[in-house]
């Protein structure tokens, strides 16, 4: 299994990836959306992980934009933002999961 971890915190990234990969995941780490979208166009990943707050394209444009291309794929959107409007929203562009 590959995971694409796009978070715009090198710190984040590595602790969600540093999770991943204690699982057996192969992960791959992006410091934004358009650096996300970039390795998508090389690379097969069976799920991606989305931060919300990122400067440049934030986490809900990049997941329109991930659903728009590759439908299938699995988003896990991540974010402190507890709103439900939020979490709404996320769901609406197409995450399968928010986790908050």
């Amino acid at each position: 299994m590959k995971v694409l971890v796009v978070d715009d915190s090198s710190y984040a990234r590595h602790k969600i990836g540093e999770a991943l990969r204690k699982a057996g995941i192969e992960v791959i780490e992006a410091a934004s959306g358009e650096e996300a979208l970039l390795l998508m166009k090389d690379i097969e990943f069976n799920a991606v992980t989305v931060d919300l707050l990122m400067p440049g394209m934030d986490g809900i444009e990049l997941i329109r934009k991930i659903k728009a291309h590759w439908p299938g794929l699995k988003i896990i959107a991540l974010s402190a933002d507890v709103q439900e409007a939020t979490q709404k929203e996320v769901l609406i562009a197409g995450a399968n999961r928010c986790l908050l």
